[in-house]
């Protein structure tokens, strides 16, 4: 499953039902990718490319938190066999735009992400919204990290 930067995501954003049995809200029409990143290494930022390539049960081809199990440096040392739910990482790209009125100036992987969404409101979806990114790719939601402020 390879996406590409400037897709728009599908508009047939798929979810699984509410606690209390509501459809979830489909995605805007105007909802895209702005942007993807992908690094081997563990660091804070993530180097810009124009496509990435999905794999079911792993995440991004070449990523550093790609596998099966848990990548991240701290959980890997506590729980090795822990499953990964952290393969793919999206971020707002309105989250830079609010940074940016802040005077730090970020783009595409500065901030450790894979995808880079625009025009979806990322922390409004429930967990378990599988969205599609383009015509082959999708990917569950499984956490959020909430802004402190």
């Amino acid at each position: 499953m390879v996406i590409r930067r400037n897709r728009r995501l599908d508009d047939r954003l798929n979810a699984r039902m509410d606690s209390d049995g509501s459809q979830p809200k489909p995605a805007a029409s105007r909802s895209r990718i702005a942007g993807l990143a992908s690094d081997c290494k563990h660091r804070f930022s993530k180097s810009r490319c124009e496509t990435l390539v999905l794999i079911e049960g792993i995440g991004v081809e070449g990523d550093v938190h790609a596998g099966p199990f848990v990548s991240h440096r701290y959980l890997a040392r506590r729980k090795p066999t822990m499953p990964n739910a952290r393969q793919v990482h999206l971020i707002p790209a309105e989250l830079l735009e609010a940074l940016r009125a802040e005077g730090c100036v970020l783009g595409a992987g500065d901030l450790g992400e894979n995808v880079l969404t625009a025009g979806l409101d990322l922390e409004s979806l429930p967990m378990g919204t599988i969205l599609k990114l383009g015509a082959g790719a999708a990917v569950e939601l499984t956490g959020l990290r909430r802004r402190a402020c």
